[in-house]
């Protein structure tokens, strides 16, 4: 499971520098449509596994 963390992490890194890189050669419109985009068809997910996985070990901590 902490793969899979690691795996999202790095797709979330990724997704979003390319969100950047888009916003400083093609401007702020291209890099917010690129967020949406991605958002929905990858880094959405990720950023919600990444999430629950988190929240499950911290839960763990705490008891």
């Amino acid at each position: 499971m902490t793969g899979d963390a690691i795996d999202d992490l790095a797709d979330l890194t990724e997704d979003l520098r390319e969100v950047l890189w888009r916003g400083e050669q093609s401007g702020p419109d291209d890099a917010a449509w690129y967020l949406r985009f991605m958002y929905e068809a990858h880094w959405g997910r990720h950023a919600r596994e990444l999430a629950l996985f988190l929240h499950a070990r911290l839960s763990e901590r705490l008891e």
